[in-house]
């Protein structure tokens, strides 16, 4: 490579360690935020892939591409921990550009980031448009946390016995005034309380995220006609007309947990429900110390995305399943960590399926024939995996006389795994071998 080549290559540096002391006293995803909007002002951008600028995809690359000319030019790289904390960051004037200087505008930005987020957070309310599988008639609040009611008047309406049934969601969440974050916080909150309802509601509550354009047509007034449309959901409402307090509305009928979370669950013939004790479930995931809510969050995202496949493929619905209750073993299991772990590497003395199979007997079901499918669940799992052995309804490409019974099996699953979390709730740290609750 030529010498003018390298000299035109970026030069990174880390950025001092005062300055990071500072960036790691705030959260890093609001800080990375606020920044990107910061050089935002001069034109700037923030990513989460590479621009250009390194051989390696940062996970956060902030980047002063339009400067104010009495600014130094520069860029930011912010690397991550999986847990969200801020682990380096390194910046790299551009050719020109004094370092000194670079690195005394980035602190400037940083100390403005931090005075904006320590700023004493405020209660707001937002009212989402969500769905669910059978029509919502009625309310059910859960106040000051959250509220479920039906939809206006005017809302169109799938008119099937199951469909996208819109519904609205009215809920809180703290946040500092900066639109910015503000609008972060909102999806965040919206997120966490969709994951934790979907595993106590058996039908589903779900947001329209995307918005891509597929193939309909619509033969009602004619011959079928082909249209290319935009996916979404649009209905007029005022938002500021929902509250986190009763309407008038007629309650949304509550079922005991019994009937609710039985093997075959409510009736599909039966109108919208909801447990009993949905307040009482919902109210302890927020009661739960930071590792355990940051567990059930990640188990109740596994066990939503397992949902979400159920129709487009079995394999990754079993998948799905079986790791939402990877991470609560793990998690579970630490606990009793003086006889689970080996003195020598430090590891669980015994094996990951283990673990799996000792969680479901203890939350779940503990009777002999379910120890048998704990070991089916979980070896479909690896096979799938690891040999690319999916499940008989796939690999045959047609109806086979064992797809029924993995089907059923599957169903039996995601009700065992329901089960299983809601118990783990009530008791993170139970003893292994102990009697489960519902």
């Amino acid at each position: 490579m030529s010498e003018d080549k390298k000299s035109e290559e970026p030069k990174w540096f880390p950025v001092p360690p005062a300055v990071l002391s500072k960036m790691r006293s705030v959260n890093a995803g609001d800080l990375v935020e606020l920044l990107g909007h910061k050089f935002g002002e001069w034109g700037g951008n923030k990513s989460s892939t590479n621009l250009g600028k390194r051989s390696r995809n940062p996970k956060a690359l902030i980047s002063t591409s339009k400067p104010d000319p009495s600014r130094p030019t520069f860029s930011v790289d912010i690397s991550r921990t999986r847990k969200g904390v801020i682990s380096s960051a390194e910046f790299s004037p551009d050719p020109g550009t004094d370092r000194k200087k670079a690195v005394s505008d980035f602190e400037v930005f940083v100390d403005e980031s931090i005075k904006t987020l320590q700023e004493t957070p405020t209660p707001h309310v937002a009212t989402r448009i969500v769905f669910s599988y059978k029509p919502v008639s009625g309310e059910f609040c859960l106040p000051p946390i959250f509220a479920l009611r039906q939809p206006p008047a005017s809302a169109p309406l799938p008119g099937a016995s199951f469909g996208d049934y819109p519904a609205m969601l009215t809920f809180s969440y703290d946040s500092i005034s900066n639109q910015w974050i503000k609008m972060r916080r909102e999806q965040q909150a919206l997120d966490d309380l969709l994951l934790t309802l979907n595993v106590f509601i058996r039908t589903g509550l779900w947001c329209m995220k995307k918005s891509d354009h597929k193939w309909v047509f619509d033969g009602k007034s004619g011959p079928p006609e082909s249209r290319y449309l935009q996916e979404g959901y649009h209905t007029a409402f005022k938002a500021e007309d929902y509250k986190l307090e009763p309407s008038g509305l007629t309650a949304i009928p509550l079922v005991s947990d019994s009937d609710y979370y039985s093997a075959f669950g409510i009736s599909i013939l039966d109108g919208f429900q909801l447990p009993k004790t949905l307040s009482e479930r919902v109210r302890g995931t927020l009661a739960l110390d930071q590792e355990s809510r940051e567990a059930f969050l990640a188990a109740a995202r596994h066990f939503a995305i397992s949902k979400n496949c159920r129709g487009i493929s079995e394999s990754y619905w079993n998948i799905g399943l079986v790791s939402a209750i990877e991470v609560l073993a793990a998690t579970w299991s630490s606990h009793w960590s003086d006889t689970d772990k080996c003195d020598e590497c430090d590891q669980m003395i015994f094996s990951i399926f283990k673990r799996f199979r000792a969680f479901l007997r203890t939350y779940g079901d503990s009777s002999k024939s379910a120890n048998k499918l704990y070991r089916a669940y979980y070896g479909a799992r690896s096979k799938i995996l690891h040999a690319g052995e999916f499940l008989m309804s796939e690999r045959a490409g047609a109806w086979h006389e064992d797809s029924g019974e993995e089907l059923g099996r599957l169903i039996g699953l995601e009700n065992t795994v329901r089960v299983s979390i809601i118990n783990w709730l009530q008791d993170p740290f139970k003893n292994p071998g102990a009697s489960s609750g519902l």
